[in-house]
């Protein structure tokens, strides 16, 4: 087990860090502090080749522009909120509309975009980032402290998302993998998702 550190890119001139996980079974996972976000998961197929079961760029810099929320962490809801709107405990919230007519996954500066703090734990072999939404960020009520675990053990990968609010509102936060169990041999052929294994 190991836990190695590197400068991925800048965004918004801040570092963005690329923390890998690696475990005894060769299994090797990489979160960057934008978006919490897994932007590589590589495995040893039954081939013992290394193949990458998640979708994700090289290059930090396509993230912003190109990225759908590759790997990311969602919030502070995932999905839609139909037109941008709700109502709670009798006041109405207006939220920016970034995917017409509706709200998705947090807004344009939701948590899939934005830079968490990162701690690693080489016991564990885990990493944790942390990020605060204050009151009326993207329209929402209330400050909201988040954080999300990841944890390496062998050949699993655990998730654990928390979220403390100091009054009602939406949280609802999602991990956002675009999953390719497929093998590199596959990949090549004609290709959908009734071939993965």
């Amino acid at each position: 087990m190991s836990i190695n550190s590197k400068v991925f890119g800048k965004f918004l001139d801040k570092d963005i860090i690329l923390t890998q996980l690696s475990s005894d079974n060769k299994v090797f996972v990489s979160i960057m502090n934008w978006g919490a976000a897994i932007q590589d998961w590589k495995i040893f197929n039954h081939d013992h080749k290394p193949t990458n079961v998640v979708l994700g760029f090289e290059k930090f810099n396509y993230y912003p522009t190109h990225s759908p929320f590759f790997g990311a962490i969602i919030g502070r809801v995932i999905n839609r909120i139909s037109k941008g709107e709700f109502s709670l405990n009798g006041s109405k919230y207006t939220l920016p509309v970034n995917r017409p007519p509706n709200h998705l996954h947090g807004g344009s500066e939701g948590f899939g975009t934005s830079l968490w703090d990162v701690k690693t734990n080489k016991n564990e072999n885990s990493v944790t980032f942390f990020i605060e939404s204050k009151h009326g960020h993207q329209g929402y009520p209330g400050n909201v402290d988040a954080s999300v675990k990841y944890t390496l053990s062998g050949n699993y990968l655990s998730i654990e998302m928390f979220a403390n609010v100091d009054k009602p509102t939406p949280i609802n936060m999602g991990q956002h993998n675009y999953f390719n169990l497929s093998s590199i041999n596959e990949l090549n052929s004609v290709y959908n998702v009734c071939n993965h294994q």
